[in-house]
């Protein structure tokens, strides 16, 4: 009796601790499987994140802001030009009323010689070394026209030209040496116009009846070029 009553004592005692057992069993498996899993899950993760950096790393850049402000630069340059050239005059009206002559003009002041410059008149005394020379003043176009008007010439005048002489005194001109003279061999033709020596020149001025106007060009003091004045 004492034997069997140990015996199922034992047993019921194995049998009570074996679901124990068992239940300890399972959750240390589980453990394990949580473990393996979450290193897995671990190494898929960091795959994915190097994935991801991956394609969001490259730029995504864009031009529509550059190409605006290519735009807007260009239109904001501004447009006005050339209208204050438009305003500027060569007409008469701008010179107070006063009429200017061609040339260096007529007003050089009281001296005995002229100074540099082109200069209109009347040759007289012609020598081989220096000629006497009337100053006088030479108007074309508009100015022509207001000269012609305040001497109470004919005005508009013909031929578009008015000289005015109000002063007869001569200065002495000296020629240089290697001066040219632009000679009307008939003046009333400005076709017969042929370039001569001074020398010809003061030889064939007591021949003619009628001596036109000559402009004389002078440098450094000497006159360099004479040209006869064709006046119709």
């Amino acid at each position: 009796m004492n034997v069997n009553v140990i015996v199922r004592g034992s047993v019921r005692v194995l049998s009570a601790a074996l679901p124990a057992l068992l239940l300890t069993a399972a959750v240390a498996g589980c453990s394990g499987s949580e473990d393996g899993a979450t290193d897995i899950s671990t190494d898929e993760t960091s795959e994915t994140t190097d994935t991801s950096e991956a394609t969001t790393s490259e730029p995504t850049g864009t031009t529509g802001t550059a190409e605006t402000t290519d735009t807007s630069d260009t239109t904001a340059a501004p447009t006005t030009t050339a209208t204050t050239a438009s305003t500027v005059s060569t007409g008469s009206s701008d010179r107070a009323g006063a009429p200017v002559p061609d040339g260096s003009g007529c007003s050089p002041g009281y001296v005995d010689t002229l100074p540099d410059g082109l200069w209109f008149g009347y040759a007289s005394s012609r020598e081989a070394d220096s000629f006497s020379f009337d100053l006088a003043c030479w108007f074309t176009g508009d100015d022509a026209v207001l000269a012609a008007s305040e001497d109470g010439a004919e005005s508009p005048p013909p031929n578009d030209y008015h000289i005015r002489n109000d002063n007869t005194a001569e200065r002495l001109l000296i020629p240089a040496p290697d001066v040219t003279v632009e000679f009307l061999g008939n003046p009333g033709d400005p076709a017969s116009a042929e370039i001569v020596d001074y020398p010809t020149w003061v030889a064939v001025a007591t021949d003619r009846a009628f001596e036109p106007a000559v402009w004389v060009e002078i440098e450094d003091g000497l006159v360099v070029t004479i040209k006869e004045q064709y006046q119709p």
